[in-house]
């Protein structure tokens, strides 16, 4: 909601679980990022975050991700969201973002992590925490999926409701590839 993009400003989306998903959507879909780039060290995450519409998806433990996107942004994204919770997630988001860019907080530390505030600084970037949403927010995302806003690729199992426990499990173990889970009555 807050995200103003310029016509060839780029977002990167560090953590593709489902949060970094949906923000890939609303980035590329409803805010107007022309590209979107995402990490994630999950290889289902990557392939569905390139389904959604990614530009690209890294491996940050198996690729140079931070040289390709700064490579494929010519300098840094005007906009990082941080979705995942990696010791360096922080200095990294600040790596990949450009000169004045922004960097938004999704993701719900609940650790510490140490964070070398110099590219914030230097690069006068801004860092906010995104957790607040208001009803006008539900109304758009409900008018967004009424006209067609197509998130079914989120929806990876269909649970009865007397596997709720299962799929619960199934979440925080990551036992199978999992976005979303519809439970059925």
């Amino acid at each position: 909601r807050n995200a103003k993009p310029g016509p060839e400003d780029c977002c990167v989306i560090l953590g593709a679980g489902t949060i970094g998903l949906l923000c890939l959507v609303a980035a590329g879909k409803i805010a107007g990022f022309s590209k979107v780039i995402c990490t994630d060290t999950a290889p289902f995450n990557r392939e569905l975050a390139l389904r959604l519409g990614a530009a690209a998806a890294y491996d940050p433990l198996q690729e140079n991700a931070e040289e390709e996107i700064l490579r494929q942004t010519g300098g840094g994204a005007a906009l990082t969201v941080v979705a995942a919770g990696a010791k360096d997630i922080l200095n990294q988001a600040s790596r990949v973002t450009c000169k004045c860019g922004e960097i938004r907080l999704v993701a719900s530390l609940t650790r510490p992590i140490p964070y070398v505030a110099y590219d914030l600084a230097h690069k006068e970037q801004r860092l906010q925490g995104v957790w607040t949403y208001t009803s006008e927010d539900f109304a758009l995302a409900a008018q967004q999926i009424n006209n067609g806003l197509d998130l079914h690729a989120l929806v990876t199992q269909i649970l009865p409701l007397d596997e709720t426990q299962r799929g619960l499990e199934m979440l925080r173990d990551k036992t199978e590839d999992v976005a979303k889970i519809l439970i059925s009555l």
